[in-house]
């Protein structure tokens, strides 16, 4: 069972319910650490459209979505770390991992495979999706940055504390498209029982 928590409060101002949050993701942190988050749209876009246009990608042609792959699967492309996975054998997903540089025109370069520029497909191809994921990519950064500072008061830390250690980070936001066999079940989520009065 995925445990589910709503997280608007740790965008709020300190309080009560930003402290029952905060004890709530500090104890399901020390368990499995698997969650479904949720909170106010403006911050965490996920709603049904958005996700549907991020996952367009998945629908471009097979041509254009050899351009995209690593060059592990597709040896002609240059990217090593950033790109598409594609799905194959065993494998009933496809990642397609994007870097900073999809929202940060001044992200890191250089040599190192993580610094990688994330092949993106042409934006005639899919008007306002390279805007869209920066969005959202920025959007993810705030959410994380939110779970962070939540954990660290949770271990009586300075709300800062990890702030230096994702500055001008390298994160991966990673979208993936799962074809579940026909008769495979989707995970059962349940409302947090972790937060008291909520």
């Amino acid at each position: 069972m995925i445990e589910a928590l709503e997280v608007a409060p740790l965008f709020g101002e300190a309080g009560a319910e930003r402290d029952r949050v905060d004890t709530a993701l500090r104890e399901l942190a020390s368990t499995i650490g698997v969650l479904l988050i949720s909170g106010p749209p403006e911050l965490i876009p996920c709603d049904e459209a958005t996700r549907a246009r991020l996952l367009a990608v998945f629908g471009l042609d097979d041509a254009e979505q050899r351009k995209l792959w690593r060059t592990s699967y597709a040896p002609e492309n240059t990217a090593v770390y950033r790109g598409w996975s594609p799905r194959g054998g065993d494998v009933t997903v496809d990642i397609y991992d994007l870097g900073p540089d999809v929202a940060h025109r001044d992200a890191p370069g250089g040599d190192d495979p993580l610094l990688d520029p994330t092949p993106l497909p042409p934006s005639e191809l899919l008007p306002g999706w390279q805007e869209l994921v920066g969005n959202y990519y920025r959007a993810m950064e705030r959410v994380g940055a939110a779970l962070m500072r939540s954990l660290a008061r949770g271990l009586g830390l300075s709300e800062m504390f990890f702030d230096p250690a994702f500055e001008s980070g390298i994160s991966t936001l990673r979208l993936m498209h799962y074809q579940l066999p026909p008769d495979a079940a989707a995970p059962a989520v349940r409302p947090s029982t972790s937060i008291p009065g909520s």
